[in-house]
This record gives C-alpha cells, structure tokens and sequence, in this order.
C-alpha cells in the first residue's frame, strides 16, 4: 500500500502548482486577448516639418534691376509699411524721364498755340496740366517758344493779309478815279451830243459845213470808245479784287488746315508719349523698394553699395509682423487615408530639449489637395498645415515664448487618427490578405 501510495501523493502535489499556473496563464492570454479586442489605442501619423506664418514672407524684387545706391535696412532690422528699404541709382532713369518729360511738355505746349491759332485767339490759354508739372524752368522755356512762334505766324499771317487789304485799297482808289472819269466822259458826251443836233440842223439848212458835223460825230465816237474802256478797267479792278480777297481766305484756309493737320499729328504723338512717360514715371518710382507691410527684415541678397541687382531678382524677405505661426508638415502618402482637417495634433519642437520641453497641441486645418514632391529627396508627399490650439499665457506654461519661435524651425507632428484596438491592428496584415485574395489581376 505505501509504495503505491507515495508516488500518487506525489503526483498530486505536482499536479497542483501546474494547474494553478495554467489557470493563471489561461486567464492571462484571455484578459489579454479580451483587452487587445476591446481597449482603443490611439492612431497617429508622423509627419516632419518646420515653423511657418499664417501670412507668408514677402520677397522684394526689382523689376528692372540696377546700381545700388543705398542699403537701409540690413537682416533683422524692424520696419514699419513705406519704410524705405533698398533704394538704387536714378542716374539712368531719370535721365530717360527728363528726356520724355521734356518732349512731353513740348507737345502740350505747342497744342495750346495751335488750339489758339485753330480759334483765332488773341492769346494762348495755357492749359491746367502745366501747371502741376515739376519742372517749371522746361515748362516755361517751352512755353516762352511757342508763344513767340505763336506771334511770329500770328503777325506774318496779318501781314500776308494787310498787303492784299491794301492792294484791294488801291485798286478801289483806281476805281473810283474810273467812275470820276466816266462821268466826266459822260458829261462831255452829252454836251458833244447837243451839239451835234445843232450843227446838224444848220447842215441841213446849208449854212453850216458838213465836215464840222462830221468832226462831232468823231468826237463822239472817241468818247463812247472812252467810257467803254473805262468800264473794261473798272471790271479788272474789280476782279482783281475779289482775287486778293479770294488769297486773303485761302491764305486762312490753308493756315486753319495746317493747323489741323499739325493738331492730328500732335493727338497721335501725344498718345504714343503717355504711356511711355507712365513707364518711367513708373521705373523712377521703383528706384526706392519700400516696405509693402511692417515686419522684419531678412534674407538680405545684397550688401555692397554700388553693387547690381539683376532684374527680378529677389533683393530681400520681410516677415510680416503679428503673423499668427503655423506648422507645415509633409505627410507620407501611405498615411494620408487617415489624416483630414479638424483632426488633433500634437506638435513637438525638435528645437528645444525634449526633457523639458512637452509637445504642443494643434489641429490640422489644410491638406494639399494632391501629392507634392520633394525637390531635395525626390520624395512624394503631402503638405498639411497644423494651427497650435495655444496662446501666449499657454505657452508659458510650457516653459515657451512666442519670441522664442523662428520661421523655419523644425518640428515633429504626430496627427492623432481614429482610436483602434490592439487586435485590429495585429489582425490588419490576415485582413489586408484576404481583401486581396481571390481577385483576378
């Protein structure tokens, strides 16, 4: 009996312990498995990125390019909006502006004595747009020019016509001098007339000659050949005057169609001049790069006075001031099914030291509508913008400073996704599998 006892004694205490640690390892794989079915995990996407403002940094160019002549703020400087920044030599433009401007002015001026002599006016009426013109000395030389071109035409133009007056004067005094002497022939006529009745009456009579009657009848007929050639030269003097009378209109014909065709000339110059003045009024303009907002100067390009700029060149970037910081980040496409605006974020700044420097929170507010790729790496990805969710009082107690953050500092976003257990995610590949399965390719 002992010896068949002891080793079933035995047996059961052996026996014991192991179903005692089966019964632990058996409600251990069940709580794990039934935590791993049932308690949510939270899902994040990685994504580097940097510091960014909500206003992006302006860079200042220069269209034209030139020599520099002054540099007035330099890298981290503040600046206020119209503040001047970069301002470059005015010797070639402004000399291309004078030129126009002065062929500008000249154009205006000569179209007020033409407007003048078109109207037949005393005076020229300057017009208003001289007057807001800076270079008065070129305004007034010009207008000193044309006035004494406007006077000269004015009196040869007079002059031309005050000859053909005063040959039409004389030619009237001829005139009349042939209507006294044809009425003196007139009068001679008529008494020569009378007396030839006379004498014809004694012919008839016989106490008279007939070669005096014949003498009369001469003379009558040299009078009557008298008044017909004075009739002739009155009808020449007076078509001499209406041929100076007809030059006296042609002559203001031909100066008021000169004056029209030098005015259309003179509208087509003008058309052409303006937008070319624009142009260098424009590029003069330009010389002075001016602060387009407040904000802070950097990525200056140029240091050397004197040197040049290249056209279009980028001379510098301003900061807008008070611009709220955003975190860009670039996010693999293989996760961008999980990530969506509005979703949380937390925001590590790789910057700081991680032992005492927590992660900030945040909310993605924009996702690229497409990949983008990465000029540096070839790499595809997708930019999202992530808004912190704190002000400066919250910084604080992150041991953090607004002034403490620069654009372009780099950061890690973890983009917190849709909670899952532990079982979806072991159970993710056999699933991924079966979707695949059976399919025809």
């Amino acid at each position: 009996m002992s010896s068949e006892y002891v080793p079933g004694q035995l047996r059961e205490r052996v026996r014991s312990p192991l179903r005692t640690a089966a019964w632990f390892a058996l409600a251990f794989f069940v709580g794990l498995g039934g935590w791993s079915a049932f308690a949510p995990l939270s899902g994040a996407a990685l994504a580097p990125g940097h510091v960014g403002i909500e206003n992006q940094r302006k860079t200042i160019q220069h269209l034209e390019g030139g020599i520099i002549d002054k540099i007035a703020a330099r890298d981290g400087d503040k600046v206020k909006a119209g503040d001047l920044l970069v301002r470059l030599d005015d010797t070639v433009p402004r000399s291309t502006y004078d030129l126009l401007e002065g062929q500008f002015i000249d154009l205006i001026v000569e179209r007020a004595r033409l407007n003048a002599e078109q109207e037949g006016a005393d005076y020229i009426d300057w017009p208003d747009l001289l007057a807001i013109i800076s270079n008065r000395e070129r305004v007034g030389e010009a207008m000193r020019v044309q006035q004494a071109l406007f006077d000269a035409r004015r009196e040869a133009l007079q002059s031309r016509v005050d000859i053909l007056r005063t040959g039409i004067s004389h030619i009237q005094e001829q005139i009349r001098g042939f209507e006294t002497q044809d009425e003196a022939v007139r009068r001679q006529l008529e008494l020569i007339q009378k007396e030839t009745e006379a004498v014809a009456q004694l012919v008839d009579k016989g106490l008279q000659a007939r070669s005096r009657l014949y003498a009369l009848q001469r003379t009558i007929a040299e009078l009557e050949g008298t008044l017909g050639d004075i009739a002739s030269r009155k009808a020449q003097a007076r078509v001499l005057i209406g041929e100076s009378e007809l030059e006296i209109l042609d002559l203001s014909t031909r100066n008021r169609n000169q004056v029209v065709g030098d005015l259309r000339t003179l509208a087509s110059q003008i058309a052409d001049m303006q937008p070319r003045l624009r142009a260098a009024r424009a590029t003069l303009d330009r010389l002075d790069l001016r602060a387009p907002v407040s904000g802070t100067v950097v990525g200056l390009q140029y240091h050397t006075e004197g040197g040049v700029i290249r056209p279009g060149a980028p001379v510098l970037d301003l900061v807008p001031e008070q611009s709220k910081f955003v975190i860009e980040a670039k996010v693999s496409p293989a996760d961008i099914d999980v990530v969506s605006t509005g979703l949380p974020a937390e925001v590590r700044l790789v910057a700081f030291s991680s032992r005492i420097t927590p992660t900030v929170p945040g909310h993605v507010t924009h996702v690229s509508a497409d990949r983008l790729i990465d000029q540096a790496t070839s790499q595809f990805y997708y930019q999202i913008k992530v808004q912190l969710d704190v002000d400066q009082a919250l910084l604080k107690e992150f041991d953090l400073d607004l002034a403490q953050l620069y654009p372009g500092m780099p950061v890690e976003v973890m983009v917190v996704t849709a909670e899952r257990t532990l079982l979806d995610y072991l159970l993710q590949p056999v699933t991924d599998m079966f979707a695949r399965a059976f399919r025809e390719t």
